[in-house]
Order: C-alpha cells, then structure tokens, then sequence
C-alpha cells in the first residue's frame, strides 16, 4: 500500500432534489440516461433508506450522510497513473 486514497463522487440529494432539471445525471444499468423523473424517484428512494448522499459509481465503503469512505491505492494502482 502506498499510503494514498481514492474516494469515489457522490450527489447530495437534497441539493439534487432542489435543483429545477436533473434529467441525466444517473444513467440505467444499460446506458441509457434516466429521465428527470426517474432520477428524482431513483434520489428519493435512497433518502427513503436514510441516504444524505448517493454514490455516483459502485462503492463498497460507503457511509449513508459522509460518503465514500476512502479506498486505499496499492503500489500497482499507483503506477498506473
């Protein structure tokens, strides 16, 4: 281990929520861009659970109200950079 982190972006749902249009901020499992009515129902969903934040990619360190937790970069990793 190197000692250096990577943190994974996540979206505040409230701000999100507040904001006019958000169609195409999240996309399906296909690719396809999600409607601004399906990303307030896919935010909504997670505020539901006791989610502040949603990932914006798959996180397996994630805290529901701080976010990615942080994700330790190997040696290899590093030098791929």
């Amino acid at each position: 281990m190197t000692g250096k982190r990577i943190f994974h972006v996540s979206a505040d749902i409230d701000d999100f929520l507040g904001r006019p249009r958000i169609g195409g901020l999240l996309s399906h499992d296909d690719g396809r861009l999600m409607t601004d009515a399906e990303v307030r129902r896919d935010l909504a969903a997670w505020k539901v659970d006791g989610f502040a934040l949603r990932p914006l990619s798959p996180c397996d360190n994630f805290h529901p109200k701080k976010g990615c937790q942080g994700h330790p970069v190997t040696e290899q990793e590093d030098n791929q950079r």
